[in-house]
Order: structure tokens, then sequence, then C-alpha cells
């Protein structure tokens, strides 16, 4: 698996919801907390509703935006890493079973 397999797995992961397989939990709360914030923001003074919902939109779309392409940096090595790892446990059971069969 290269960097790019390695980025797609995770950003597929990440698209079905299965952020905590990548994120711890204090992790996770400060991002959803940050989100809840920006959500929150209150309208400034002579800001009609349309544009406030922009405002609200594009600054939770960019801050989640940022967070995900972290998320997926910060764990590219790790899934490249395990994925290293299954090839050689399958292998190696492979040559078990293989001998296993021989001596049978």
């Amino acid at each position: 698996m290269d960097r790019y397999q390695a980025a797609e797995e995770i950003e597929a992961n990440l698209r079905a919801g299965a952020v905590g397989e990548y994120l711890g939990g204090d992790d996770a709360l400060e991002v959803l907390g940050e989100i809840f914030r920006l959500h929150g923001m209150r309208a400034e003074p002579g800001e009609g509703l349309a544009e406030h919902l922009r405002r609200v939109d594009t600054a939770v779309g960019t801050y989640i935006a940022s967070k995900f392409e972290k998320i997926v940096a910060d764990n590219v090595e790790a899934v490249m890493e395990e994925a290293a790892e299954q090839r050689r446990h399958a292998r190696s059971d492979y040559a078990q079973l293989t001998a296993e069969r021989v001596t049978a």
C-alpha cells in the first residue's frame, strides 16, 4: 500500500463516520466543540440572515476541511505500516499452512 492508497482508505473511513480509529476522544471532543462554537457565531451588526448563514457555513466548512486533511496526513504512515504488517502475517500464515500440509 502506498501513500495515496492509505490516504484514500482513511478518507473513505472518515466519510463513513469512522473517526474514532484516527482521532482520540479528547481530540474528537475538541473538534466537536470548535464546530459548535463556529456554528453558534452571532450575526455581525447589520448582517442579514443569508449573509450570516453563509459566513457560518464557510467557517464550519473550512474548519472541517482543514481537520479532515490533518487527520489524513497524521495517519497515513500508521495505515501503511498496518497494511505491511498484515501482509507479513498473511505470508507467515501461508508458509505455516504449507509446511503443515507437506509434513502431513
